[in-house]
C-alpha cells in the first residue's frame, strides 16, 4: 500500500523531470536576483519591506478574511486553500496561456522567496541557514515539489503546443486538462495538505528549537 502511494506520487516527477529541472534552475536564478536587490537597500527599507510582507500576507487581506469567516481563525486552512488556489491558477492558467502563467509564477515566486529570505535575515539578524532550516525546509520538503511540478506541467503544455505547430499535429487540450486535473488531485493536493499541516503545527516548533542552537 505504501509502495503504491509512493509510486503514484513520484511517477509525475520522474516523467516530467526535465521540465522540473528547468523550473528549479529558473527559480534559483530568480531567488538570487531577489536576494541581490535587497542587499542594496538600507536597514530602514528592509524593516519597512518586512512589515509590509507580514501585513499583506497574514493581516490585511480580503482572501484571509474570507477564509477566516468560513473556517475560523485557522492558519492551517488559510495556508492550504491559498496554496491550492495558487496551484490551480498555475496549472490551468498555464494550459490556457500555453505555459506563460507557469513561467511568470516561477520567476515571481523565486524573486519573492529570495527577497523575503534576505529581508528576514537582515531584520532578525539571524544566519540565513537557520531561517532556511527552521522556517522553510520542514514544510518546503512537500510544498516546493508540488509547486515545481505544477509549474513544470505548464512548461510541458507550452512544449506540446510548439511540437504540435511544427509537426502539424493536434494540441491535445482536453487530454492535458484531464491529465493535469488527475495530477492535481492525486499528487499536488496531498503534498499541499502535508505541507500545510507541517507549516502550521511543526515548523514553528522546529524553528524555535533551531533558534536556540
Amino acid at each position: 500500500m505504501i509502495k503504491q502511494i509512493f509510486n503514484l506520487i513520484t511517477a509525475p516527477f520522474i516523467k516530467y523531470k526535465t521540465y522540473i529541472l528547468i523550473t528549479i534552475v529558473i527559480f534559483i536564478i530568480s531567488s538570487m536576483y531577489g536576494s541581490f536587490k535587497v542587499s542594496n537597500i538600507t536597514p530602514e527599507e528592509v524593516l519597512s519591506i518586512s512589515e509590509e510582507l507580514l501585513y499583506s500576507t497574514f493581516i490585511e487581506n480580503p482572501f484571509n478574511d474570507f477564509i477566516f469567516r468560513i473556517f475560523g481563525s485557522s492558519i492551517f486552512w488559510l495556508i492550504l486553500i491559498r496554496n491550492i488556489l495558487v496551484m490551480v491558477i498555475v496549472l490551468y492558467g498555464s494550459l490556457i496561456t500555453i505555459g506563460i502563467v507557469g513561467v511568470i509564477a516561477i520567476i515571481s515566486n523565486g524573486h519573492i522567496t529570495g527577497l523575503a529570505l534576505n529581508v528576514m535575515t537582515s531584520a532578525s539578524e539571524l544566519p540565513m541557514h537557520k531561517i532556511v532550516l527552521g522556517g522553510i525546509l520542514p514544510h518546503g520538503i512537500f510544498e516546493l515539489p508540488a509547486f515545481f511540478l505544477a509549474c513544470s506541467l505548464g512548461l510541458y503544455a507550452g512544449a506540446e503546443l510548439i511540437r504540435a505547430v511544427f509537426k502539424k499535429g493536434r494540441f491535445r487540450f482536453i487530454f492535458l486538462l484531464k491529465h493535469f486535473s488527475a495530477i492535481l488531485v492525486k499528487v499536488i493536493i496531498p503534498l499541499l495538505i502535508a505541507a500545510a499541516f507541517i507549516e502550521t503545527y511543526i515548523t514553528p516548533i522546529i524553528f524555535e528549537y533551531i533558534l536556540g542552537i
